[in-house]
């Protein structure tokens, strides 16, 4: 059961910070946030963009001119065990591994899930990883202390553009 006046608080919550628009989100996003707020229960899923406005500089396509994406984290949750955890709980999703920034990205979509990885930081242009569950399986082979900063692959592996075609509490903290 929803809860009308709850749902209205949620679609405020996802607004755009730059437009300070608001839009209904798509019912699918809503509820794997809900399902992953339950999977991690008592954590804070901390939002750093939901929705964003068309009027924003137009760019390439992005499911969060259409009320579909979110990129966020679970604090005291690593963002590998997050990405893990989403990639393996939802079906026709996209999940954006992002190692050196603080979210990772969930989108819904209506044919086939897709799975990126940008290794650029936040400001640089994007560098998506061309195989990128390779990239993970490589970054677990490490040891702990190289994992701070993600290192970049070399330049054969990595694709610039966008990313392939092909998740109880809610904080909003885009400066953290």
């Amino acid at each position: 059961r929803t809860d009308k006046k709850g749902v209205r608080q949620l679609y405020r919550f996802l607004r755009c910070l730059k437009s300070g628009k608001k839009r209904t989100m798509n019912w699918r996003l809503l509820k794997h946030l809900y399902t992953v707020s339950r999977a991690y229960k008592g954590k804070t899923l901390v939002v750093y963009s939901g929705y964003r406005s068309r009027k924003l500089p137009p760019g390439r396509e992005s499911r969060h001119k259409t009320g579909q994406a979110v990129d966020f984290r679970v604090r005291g949750v690593s963002k590998a065990a997050l990405r893990d955890y989403l990639v393996k709980r939802f079906k026709k999703v996209g999940v954006g591994y992002y190692p050196n920034v603080p979210f990772v990205h969930l989108d819904v979509r209506k044919k086939r899930g897709a799975f990126w990885v940008d290794v650029s930081s936040s400001g640089q242009r994007s560098r998506y990883v061309k195989n990128p569950r390779a990239w993970v399986k490589a970054q677990g082979k490490k040891p702990a202390e190289s994992k701070q900063q993600a290192p970049s692959p070399p330049a054969s592996n990595v694709v610039q553009g966008p990313p392939p075609l092909g998740p109880d509490i809610m904080a909003h903290n885009p400066g953290e």
